[in-house]
């Protein structure tokens, strides 16, 4: 990520000469410019990551960029030209595009940790209701062990009055 950025700040440098570049009719306003950088390097580190992916799938990072953005290449050189033309605010501009991917990476941390509490609490779960499971099954079969022992005294007790039989008055 760092290399993205650093590259692109030697190209920009490397592309200045002494006079100034007129600014652009369609100059991309700074804010705009950071998000696009910042959407850049991100992409071209994907691309790097993942280059397989995106070559078999024919994916080109840096248009779906664009295409995000409402611009064009065309648009992004002129602007990229003119803003490095201006060295200390294209500093300031890189200064901006790693805070943005500082930040970034601090909230996809937070969001990877969370994520991962979410799952410890849910294994948690999953485990207590299979002892629930469990202890319902055994509750269930001491009930019906209960059930046949007081029905087998309900007959015993049954037979037991049957063969004593009781004394007709007449």
């Amino acid at each position: 990520m760092k290399r993205v950025i650093l590259g692109l700040g030697i190209l920009a440098i490397s592309c200045q000469s002494i006079e100034k570049i007129n600014k652009p009719e369609n100059l991309i306003p700074e804010d705009k410019m950071v998000a696009v950088l910042t959407d850049l390097a991100i992409a071209r580190t994907a691309k790097a990551v993942n280059k397989k992916v995106f070559t078999e799938k024919e994916i080109h990072p840096v248009d779906l960029v664009y295409k995000k953005h409402g611009i064009d290449s065309v648009t992004f050189i002129k602007s990229n030209e003119w803003y490095a033309s201006r060295l200390e605010e294209y500093d300031k501009l890189f200064e901006r595009v790693k805070d943005t991917i500082k930040k970034s990476k601090e909230l996809y941390a937070k969001i990877v940790k969370r994520e991962d509490s979410i799952k410890k609490i849910q294994d948690s779960i999953a485990k207590l209701k299979k002892k629930d499971e469990k202890i319902e099954r055994k509750l269930d079969k001491k009930a019906i062990e209960r059930k046949l022992k007081i029905d087998t005294e309900i007959d015993a007790a049954k037979k037991k009055r049957g063969a004593i039989t009781p004394v007709k008055k007449e």
